[in-house]
């Protein structure tokens, strides 16, 4: 996913094929600007965009390339929330969640051929409710259980049953509080923590009893990360942490 379009590499030719918008073509991509990719247990490939809201390529039409959009509707409220995608998560239903920038979309795995969604989105009189409506990433960890991160409200955990959030926010006053409310990545090692970047270094979970562990740039020490901004976190086979910033991979 670029900002250029969507492209497929062909690892037996070298070559790539690319799939663009065509404002004469409904059918073709969504927007140019992608900024997530999600392919579900079918093989059907989600592309979130950033101002064309989610776009869907079914493996039947990946040489056509031929798209079905869902883009928010400001008439109709079962519509995506919004058409700047962030980030797609699937979970161990079948469920689709799209993280946009006007609040958290769900897709039920029997809605995704009606485009019909539920909405979560801030209210200040809901305490248990979406902490913030600008949703950056959403992660499934091993347990089913889904993290929601937000620009400004922090991190929360949704409740299923209860259909509620449990929040962790930036408190200055606690070490132990999670670093930043501005998160950008969520993942989860091979021992079940789960690791928050965040716009102030990356916040580790310990679940019992639950806090947050730092790891931040240290001017005074060379091997501490290059940078606090953290953008992606991915783990290796091996255990190892790769951590992009804006000031390169650690």
């Amino acid at each position: 996913g670029t900002e250029k379009g969507l492209n497929r590499f062909d690892h037996t030719t070298g070559a790539f094929k690319q799939y663009q918008n065509d404002p004469n073509n409904p059918e073709s991509l969504g927007h140019n600007s992608v900024s997530s990719l999600y392919e579900d247990e079918a093989g059907v490939l989600w592309i979130g965009t950033w101002g064309g809201g989610l776009s869907r390529l079914n493996p039947a039409d990946r040489e056509e390339g031929t798209f079905v959009h869902c883009r928010h509707d400001p008439g109709n409220r079962q519509s995506l929330s919004g058409n700047v995608v962030r980030a797609i998560a699937g979970d161990l239903q079948g469920t689709l969640w799209i993280a946009t920038k006007s609040g958290l979309s769900c897709l039920r795995r029997e809605n995704r051929d009606t485009g019909i969604f539920q909405h979560y989105q801030f209210d200040s009189n809901n305490p248990s409710g979406l902490s913030h409506d600008d949703v950056w990433p959403v992660y499934v960890d091993r347990n089913g259980a889904l993290w929601i991160g937000t620009y400004g409200g922090g991190l929360s955990r949704f409740d299923a049953a209860t259909q509620s959030f449990r929040h962790y926010q930036h408190d200055p006053q606690n070490p132990f509080s999670l670093g930043s409310n501005e998160v950008y990545a969520i993942r989860e090692d091979q021992s079940g923590a789960i690791w928050i970047g965040t716009r102030d270094g990356v916040s580790r979970v310990d679940r019992t009893p639950l806090s947050f562990r730092h790891y931040q740039h240290d001017p005074k020490k060379p091997r501490s990360m290059s940078e606090n901004s953290i953008w992606t976190i991915n783990e290796d086979r091996a255990g190892n942490f790769w951590i992009g910033t804006r000031a390169g991979l650690n």
